[in-house]
């Protein structure tokens, strides 16, 4: 197994390149565009799982540079979407309850 990153401005020929080597050693490629709305982690997975059990194959990762902002936003909504199930979870034991809010939630006014 090897892995190669290529790294250089949009459309200077990176994937033709690997398209190129690909060709010359008759070998399948796949090509994953990592910043596609329909791209997530076990999609990724599968995909690559899939490369792996088609040796040699060539795996075309694109836009990695994306990567990192795309697994923020997913962090930063995942904490949001776990901060609301805590706030829903603490009105529930409001309503039915009778409890009291939890400090952590109290707001100064």
């Amino acid at each position: 197994r090897r892995g190669y990153m290529l790294h250089g401005v949009p459309g200077g020929g990176k994937s033709s390149l690997v398209m190129a080597v690909a060709s010359e050693l008759r070998l399948p490629i796949y090509m994953l565009q990592l910043s596609s709305a329909q791209m997530s982690d076990e999609t990724l997975n599968s995909l690559l799982q899939y490369g792996m059990h088609d040796p040699p194959t060539i795996l075309l990762l694109e836009d990695v540079d994306l990567l990192h902002s795309a697994v923020l936003h997913r962090r930063a909504a995942g904490a949001e979407e776990k901060e609301l199930a805590e706030q829903l979870d603490d009105f529930e034991k409001l309503r039915t309850d009778g409890e009291h809010m939890p400090e952590r939630k109290r707001r100064g006014g």
